[in-house]
């Protein structure tokens, strides 16, 4: 637990280390102070890292930020070793100058977060780059979880399989994401919750790149798609709603629309009512 004062250049800060075998539910909590070096939640030499966290409130580091990682000794068999598997990262303020891994290993990594809480706009992250893994030759469930949050800049993000956006309160234009650096999401499913709170035609960036940086990105299976049909009584007008997350420019984008369709009976008359609507929020129709 740091909460104040310096750890300087020639020290790292472990939750838990083992050079011989696996480092397990270990935690390091930054709430003040500086860190002038990397911080590890659990560090293994030849053996696995497992269920350890790092969790950052205030203060700064200056160095990387990993929730696991584990370093491989080449001499060694290593068959059944190297995994980092569930380490979290939640960050909720304070600065963060270097990149910031979930779980780190040359083999496998599995199911690692990193966490993006409520406070994290107002931390200073505008040089870190955060990623889910770093050179997994085997990865799954990697995950970057924005969770109600929106406004939070940063250098860039890479190698998640998943990005979660647990939408707060959002308004038409707002961006989750800024980046300020190319950015490569390569094959990733992006879920977006509570995505029903943007209604009407509305787009929310969920995540925006800086003029003249480019984004790539192919959308996995688990990406965002939900299209809702629904018919008045009479089949004289139907209501199509569909959310979807696509790339735009260079930008990720979940765009709401909102289609109407209208069917004209053979008896209708003037002044005849086809589509009644109850909710009393506003409708926007793009003529």
């Amino acid at each position: 637990i740091i909460q104040g004062g310096m750890v300087n250049n020639n020290a790292w800060v472990y939750g838990g280390r083992f050079e011989k075998g696996s480092v397990t539910k270990n935690t390091v909590t930054i709430s003040g102070g500086t860190v002038n070096n990397i911080v590890y939640g659990g560090y293994s030499w030849y053996g696995s890292a497992t269920g350890n966290s790092v969790i950052i409130s205030s203060g700064t580091v200056k160095g990387d930020v990993s929730g696991g990682t584990v370093v491989m000794d080449i001499f060694r068999d290593s068959s059944d070793k190297g995994s980092a598997t569930s380490n979290v990262i939640k960050i909720s303020g304070g600065t963060i100058t270097g990149n910031v891994v979930g779980g780190a290993s040359p083999k496998i990594a599995t199911d690692n977060k990193i966490i993006l809480a409520k406070g994290a706009a107002a931390a200073n992250l505008q040089k870190a780059t955060l990623m889910g893994f770093d050179e997994a030759s085997t990865h799954s469930g990697n995950m970057l979880t924005v969770d109600g949050e929106k406004g939070i800049t940063l250098a860039t993000v890479k190698n998640f399989d998943v990005y979660d956006f647990k939408l707060g309160d959002v308004e038409n234009g707002n961006v989750i994401l800024n980046l300020t650096n190319d950015t490569d999401l390569g094959t990733a499913d992006v879920k977006v919750e509570d995505a029903s709170v943007i209604t009407g035609k509305r787009k929310i960036y969920l995540m925006k790149l800086v003029d003249g940086k480019t984004l790539a990105f192919t959308a996995g299976d688990g990406t965002t798609n939900i299209s809702e049909v629904t018919q008045n009584s009479e089949k004289t007008a139907t209501l199509t709603k569909t959310r979807k997350v696509e790339k735009e420019d260079n930008n990720l984008v979940l765009v709401d629309n909102i289609a109407y369709a209208f069917t004209l009976a053979p008896d209708v008359k003037n002044e005849d009512t086809l589509l009644i609507l109850s909710d009393t929020g506003t409708t926007e129709i793009d003529k």
